[in-house]
């Protein structure tokens, strides 16, 4: 089964999703804000499906997508989703975010969302920038 990554500050919602992806299988890690998501994803080996909450103390998940959008090899590696109560109509994403989860949301969306994501083939670019790291990685 696929990486999930949870970052979210509001700890009831954090443990429901990782409680409720854990019991369908999937690996999972939770952040309570962004300070971490970029070391996270760098490290990952794989895909990582991300589930990012765009208001936190510290570092926001505004402020992950800015960090993503200059590494764009590692963006496109993993399946970005972002969860707010603040999502309007219309509102224009990095091109790299796969999906929004407009609070509240129910666990089953939520697992759907995880599951399709999961499945998804990562795209032709990510897949070379995956395997350059794992080459880099392994002399």
């Amino acid at each position: 089964m696929a990486r999930v990554l949870i970052v979210e500050d509001d700890p009831a919602i954090r443990q429901m999703l990782s409680v409720a992806l854990e019991l369908e299988g999937y690996e999972v890690s939770a952040l309570c804000d962004g300070a971490e998501v970029i070391h996270t994803l760098r490290e990952a080996e794989g895909r990582v499906v991300t589930l990012l909450d765009l208001m936190m103390p510290r570092v926001t998940g505004w402020e992950v997508c800015e960090q993503l959008s200059a590494e764009p090899e590692l963006a496109a590696r993993h399946a970005i989703v972002i969860m707010s109560a603040a999502i309007e109509r219309g509102e224009r994403f990095p091109n790299f975010v796969r999906a929004a989860l407009l609070k509240p949301f129910t666990l089953s969306t939520a697992l759907s969302l995880v599951e399709a994501l999961s499945l998804e083939p990562v795209t032709e670019a990510a897949a070379l920038a995956e395997r350059a790291g794992e080459l880099a990685s392994h002399p």
